[in-house]
């Protein structure tokens, strides 16, 4: 398992290089996705980092904090290398990116504003400034009813990849979502 940080170095290398830097909020909206797709995906989480339900949507602490300086304005890799991530987990957030990261960060919580498990999450606040975590079953419960509609495949050649690497022999991580998952994103 990695850690958010280095998703969040990831994604922002990712679009640095594709001329489509992110600010925070859609760097914020991005490491959701990963986490949220993943676990419905592998029925396991990404990271260990939890996702809280905050005012624009969800949002992972500690990598608010550490960006939290860029205000609206795009980020800047302070990554002096790509992350370490294995094979496979760089190969999901690169179809992460091709999923979402044509959307602004607007556009993003938008959308996370009108899913379950924000809503609920953000609902059980007890106060405007506290902030409740996205459980994880809330998230993969949600997600896995979206996921299995436009990708049957996908879980188990994903799965066997992880499996490959996990064994130390090379997997091809050549999977990708159909169409794209911008287009049938909508369940």
């Amino acid at each position: 398992m990695t850690n958010a940080q280095d998703v969040a170095d990831y994604l922002i290398i990712r679009a640095s290089a594709a001329g489509n830097p992110v600010d925070q909020l859609k760097l914020q909206k991005l490491v959701y996705y990963a986490q949220a797709y993943h676990l419905a995906a592998f029925a396991e989480p990404l990271f260990a980092d939890t996702v809280e339900a905050w005012r624009y949507g969800p949002a992972v602490r500690s990598v608010y904090s550490r960006f939290r300086s860029y205000g609206r304005t795009p980020i800047e890799s302070q990554a002096s290398q790509t992350p370490s991530l294995e094979a496979a987990a760089r190969d999901w957030l690169d179809q992460v990116w091709s999923a979402f990261g044509g959307f602004s960060g607007p556009e993003l919580a938008n959308r996370t504003h009108g899913e379950a498990p924000y809503r609920e999450a953000y609902d059980r606040r007890t106060s405007e400034r506290s902030h409740e975590v996205i459980e994880n079953d809330s998230m993969r419960d949600y997600y896995l009813d979206c996921y299995e509609e436009w990708q049957p495949g996908y879980v188990a050649s994903m799965s066997a990849a992880y499996e490959s690497v996990d064994s130390g022999r090379v997997a091809s991580t050549a999977c990708t979502f159909p169409v794209s998952l911008r287009a049938v994103y909508d369940c």
